[in-house]
């Protein structure tokens, strides 16, 4: 979102310097620690840098390398991915064993009781949530319902938002 900003901020400075300058006047375009100091990043908060809604290798990519050098600049930010896709059951195992091998060492690194992850078949229509951690089998269960595998199949495409945060975060809400 933030380098999104950057883009628009630069293209926005430079038609304003262009549609005001004469063609014998200096064109200035702000350096891009003028724009990321102009910026609220928030007192002593993380910038979360995330691609776009399903995104693909391009999209994770730029969002790793993106919070990597803000971080080198001094911000607090870490690379997020929303929903994960894949095409077919193949993938699909592949993906869930490779989130399952990850899960323990992003738990341990992030300092967090239990991660969940939502894996999109869109061609077979269905949503796995993978869980790991003390007691996310049981918050994972008691909000998709029942499963005897190490993740939960629900039929059709999850929306992060929409469906897992609340099912989750009613579950997880303190009584």
């Amino acid at each position: 979102m933030k380098s999104m900003l950057y883009a628009v901020c630069i293209a926005a400075s430079i038609l304003l310097s262009v549609g005001s300058c004469s063609h014998h006047e200096t064109l200035t375009i702000p350096s891009f620690s003028q724009v990321l100091s102009a910026l609220d990043w928030g007192e002593g908060t993380t910038t979360y840098v995330i691609g776009h809604k399903s995104p693909d290798t391009d999209a994770v990519c730029s969002a790793i390398t993106y919070a990597y050098l803000m971080n080198a600049l001094g911000y607090s930010c870490e690379a997020r991915v929303a929903v994960v896709n894949s095409l077919d059951e193949s993938s699909q195992a592949n993906l869930r064993n490779r989130m399952l091998a990850f899960m323990p060492t992003a738990m341990e690194s992030k300092s967090r009781k239990m991660v969940f992850t939502m894996l999109l078949n869109k061609k077979d229509n269905y949503t796995d949530i993978v869980y790991y951690g003390e007691g996310a089998k049981e918050a994972a269960e008691a909000a998709f319902g029942p499963s005897d595998t190490n993740y939960i199949r629900c039929q059709g495409q999850l929306s992060r938002k929409n469906d897992f945060i609340p099912a989750i975060s009613q579950v997880l809400k303190p009584q």
